[in-house]
Formats: structure tokens, C-alpha cells, sequence
């Protein structure tokens, strides 16, 4: 019996993959989706764990594709190379010199650390706190531009989404828009604020994200394109 969460994994045509299986008050049916470097099975919370069994098989088709793609992607996955700010960048781990530094013309983070695992680790603390640094001095500026005020900022690493909009004011974001060209995250920002005005996606809503930003679909799809990379791990490697 699940209580809470557990992680399985699952063997479909040769191909293998983790899956957590967690259960949520919330969740009115089972369902599944795909994360970055698993799948994820979302169970109602007294539904029965053959229930899990049961969704997977039902969706066999989808969970394979899902499957082969992130397969795929953790053997293209290279622990010394990250994006940041749109541009491909390495993690160089030295025995010598300051305990992190950023070389632009070449485009490596050099960090004092015992191989590229702990180099990297300490390379996505760094990042997420520029993230949250940028994403606060976004904030500030588009809520002037745009004429709304926010009543709460954070900034997580969250599995699928890039950012989000409470009904009480509050804007939610990525850190991993700081791997994005800025463009990217401004585009973000100018996104979640819009919903300060029309909290839905209605001709309105995009009307004032166009406005605000002509070229948003160019930079959504960027986000879309590489989203995989986006999302690779930096803590577990």
C-alpha cells in the first residue's frame, strides 16, 4: 500500500524507466504524466495501487513513447555542460582558485569541487539564486510597466511548469528561466503578470501579453524546444 509516495520501475518492451506513484487528496481520478527524467502517477488517495497498474496498461502506446524519449535523453545527458542565459556553457570542477567562477569568453563555470557531479551541484545552487536575484528586478520593473502589483513572489524548481498565478496575487517561477535567454524570462514574467489583469487565457489576456510582447509565441516555443535540457538535473548527476 502507498501511504504517501513510491518510486517503481517499469519495464515496457525492453525499455526502462522510474515512475513515482504518489497519491493526493486532490486527485479526483488516476492519471500519469511525464516529467523530465521519469513518469508520474497521481492516484486519488484511497484508490487502490492496482489502479496504477491499470492506468499504465490502458495508456501502454504513450508510456512507451514517453519512455524511449527519456531514455534517450539520459544517455544524451552530459553533466558537464548546462544552458545558461541561452548559450551552452561547461562545468569545469579545479583544485585551485575561488570556489566558483564564471570565465564569459569561453563560456565555463570553473568550481572548486571533487569532480563534475559536485561541481555541477554547486553550479544550480549558484544559478538559482540569480535566478531569483533577476526574477525580483523583472518583477519590480514590469509591474510599473503593465500597472499591477504583486502580493507574492517565489521561485522553486518545479517539474513542469515555468511559472503560475494565484487569484490572491501571488506569481510563482521556475529558476531554470535563468537558463533561458533573457528574453525568455521577461517573456515569463510578462506572462504571469497578464493574469493579474485576466486570470485565464482569453482573447483579452493574450491581447495584453501582445502588446507587451510581440514576439511571445517565438519565445514560448524556445522554452518548448528546449525543455528537455532545461529541466536536466544538476543536485543528482
Amino acid at each position: 500500500m502507498v501511504s504517501v509516495s513510491d518510486k517503481v520501475r517499469l519495464v515496457v518492451e525492453g525499455v526502462e524507466c522510474w515512475a513515482t506513484v504518489r497519491r493526493s487528496r486532490l486527485a479526483r481520478r488516476p492519471k500519469v504524466r511525464a516529467l523530465r527524467d521519469q513518469l508520474e502517477v497521481v492516484l486519488p488517495w484511497r484508490a487502490p495501487m492496482r489502479a496504477a497498474d491499470q492506468l499504465l496498461a490502458a495508456n501502454r502506446g504513450w508510456v512507451l513513447r514517453h519512455m524511449l524519449r527519456i531514455a534517450k535523453e539520459m544517455r544524451d545527458f552530459d553533466p558537464a555542460s548546462t544552458y545558461y542565459l541561452g548559450e551552452q556553457w561547461r562545468i569545469e570542477p579545479v583544485d585551485t582558485g575561488p570556489l566558483f567562477a564564471k570565465d564569459v569568453e569561453t563560456k565555463t563555470f570553473r568550481v572548486k569541487a571533487q569532480g563534475v557531479s559536485a561541481a555541477r551541484a554547486l553550479v544550480g545552487r549558484r544559478l538559482r539564486a540569480e535566478a531569483k536575484a533577476s526574477l525580483i528586478l523583472l518583477v519590480h520593473e514590469w509591474e510599473t510597466r503593465m500597472g499591477v502589483k504583486v502580493s507574492t513572489l517565489t521561485v522553486r524548481d518545479q517539474k513542469s511548469k515555468w511559472g503560475s498565478c494565484s487569484q490572491k496575487g501571488g506569481v510563482n517561477f521556475n529558476w531554470r528561466l535563468v537558463l533561458a535567454p533573457p528574453e525568455v524570462m521577461q517573456a515569463i514574467v510578462v506572462h504571469e503578470l497578464a493574469h493579474l489583469v485576466h486570470l485565464n487565457h482569453s482573447r483579452d489576456f493574450w491581447a495584453l501579453v501582445a502588446h507587451h510582447d510581440s514576439e511571445h509565441r517565438k519565445h514560448e516555443k524556445w522554452l518548448k524546444d528546449h525543455q528537455h535540457r532545461l529541466m536536466e538535473p544538476f543536485e543528482t548527476v
